[in-house]
């Protein structure tokens, strides 16, 4: 720390207190307290700084995804490629992939996913995704920020609004198929059983037929047994 660092902090000690730095041994004590502090200062500005250097570069070592862009933030390129007006998806392509060389595995793969979730057929009756919820879906979600164009991007609050709309209809949609299921399985069970019942009243009528035969049977043998074995 130099003399002329030191100036502005002898100004302000002589207007914040009644001390005369005129006589030597009292600049010199300052000048001391100065300097420990200033060391002090330094020393824990030294430990944050490593500590914080020691932080990054262990979450640096656990990005799978790097971008090729650079220095440049997202919103710089994007705002570079505004003319050509392309989604998301292939902005994604743009900041990951480098004539043809994408930056790895793992950022290869998410595009592909894109696509395939971007060209997939959508079932009759469905809404299909927008790009932004393609890229959610395949990126995730953050807090503050959009995954895929930066920190400098917030998340749409509409957006998040319309997926949880989707999502609702999609769940109602899904307990009203499984209710239709139901019903059609039950109304199945109940034309079964009134099958049954008609096989099974079938099957008593034509017990009681034959019971009435062999009882009508059985009364004339008896009858004929009677007349057969009185006397004469």
């Amino acid at each position: 720390m130099t003399d002329e660092d030191k100036e502005p902090m002898f100004v302000r000690l002589a207007e914040e207190f009644d001390v005369d730095f005129s006589h030597p041994h009292v600049k010199a004590v300052t000048n001391y307290m100065l300097n420990g502090r200033y060391s002090d200062y330094h020393h824990e500005l030294y430990h944050r700084i490593k500590k914080r250097v020691k932080k990054n570069t262990a979450k640096r070592s656990k990005v799978e995804v790097l971008h090729c862009c650079g220095s440049k933030c997202f919103v710089q390129r994007r705002e570079e490629l505004k003319e050509s007006e392309i989604g998301r998806i292939e902005f994604y392509k743009e900041t990951h992939c480098k004539k043809g060389f994408w930056t790895s595995e793992g950022a290869e793969k998410n595009y592909m996913e894109m696509m395939k979730l971007n060209n997939q057929p959508v079932p009759e009756g469905e809404t299909p995704m927008t790009e932004d919820e393609i890229c959610d879906k395949v990126l995730g979600r953050a807090i503050g920020y959009v995954r895929g164009l930066g920190y400098k991007v917030r998340p749409n609050t509409s957006t998040k609004v319309a997926h949880a709309m989707r999502a609702q209809l999609h769940e109602c949609t899904k307990r009203a198929d499984e209710a239709d299921r139901r019903a059609e399985v039950a109304e199945r069970r109940a034309e079964e059983l009134t099958e049954e019942v008609i096989s099974q009243r079938s099957t008593i009528d034509f017990l009681t037929e034959k019971t009435n035969r062999l009882e009508s049977l059985y009364k004339k043998l008896a009858s004929r047994m009677d007349m057969g074995s009185s006397p004469t």
